[in-house]
């Protein structure tokens, strides 16, 4: 997902929030990445991009088996937190 947070946005709601787009979430841990990871860019889109934030540092997963291997995970594409309160240019 290059580009800012419009494009970001309409990659995201280009995807079912009831499908899986990838393994490794939970029950349902799709839906609320995906409502979350909206959350986020309408309330810190601009700002984690003006940061430098990156749609892999956002959104990424692992190629193959997706966020089962979190480390290579995204910072919105974690199923247990919720809405993101601040946004820095090293910290979410």
């Amino acid at each position: 997902m290059p580009g800012g947070p419009a494009i970001w946005r309409e990659a995201l709601l280009a995807l079912p929030a009831g499908r899986d787009p990838c393994p490794g979430f939970q029950f349902r841990g799709w839906a609320h990445v995906r409502a979350n990871a909206l959350a986020f860019l309408e309330d810190h889109g601009e700002r984690a991009a003006a940061l430098g934030w990156t749609a892999e540092e956002l959104f990424g997963v692992h190629p193959v088996v997706g966020v089962v291997h979190i480390d290579w995970g995204g910072a919105l594409m974690l199923s247990n937190p919720g809405r993101v309160v601040q946004v820095e240019a090293n910290l979410i």
